[in-house]
């Protein structure tokens, strides 16, 4: 899979998640953020997905999370919530340069799952 349609289809998983409750035991943290000041990026309009892939992805994030806290939370701030790199950087209190580092990991290991994941079935 192209890192590009990870991508995308996290933008979809973060809307996906948004519109379906809570998940993966997360609850929203937007009062938090938003006392903090810190700033939101403009969300891409998503592709659709299905609950299969939704639920697919977060199976990807709790299993990330297990392994990594630090990247799972980098990656639901900014495709569930939102958030810049700077904001998140804030948030997790690392350099925006290390913010940019843990998104992209975590991007590259949910990649990687879901690929897993397809050469399975």
């Amino acid at each position: 899979m192209r890192f590009e349609t990870t991508e995308r289809l996290l933008d979809s998983w973060g809307s996906w998640s948004r519109n379906t409750g809570d998940r993966l035991g997360y609850k929203s943290i937007m009062g938090k953020i938003l006392d903090m000041g810190l700033g939101t990026r403009s969300l891409k309009r998503p592709i659709y997905i299905s609950d299969d892939v939704g639920l697919e992805i977060d199976r990807g994030i709790a299993a990330l999370k297990s392994r990594n806290e630090q990247l799972a939370e980098a990656i639901k701030l900014y495709y569930v919530f939102g958030l810049t790199i700077h904001a998140i950087s804030e948030y997790l209190k690392v350099h925006n340069k290390t913010a940019s580092k843990l998104l992209v990991e975590a991007v590259s290991w949910i990649d990687a799952f879901l690929f897993c994941t397809t050469c399975k079935q």
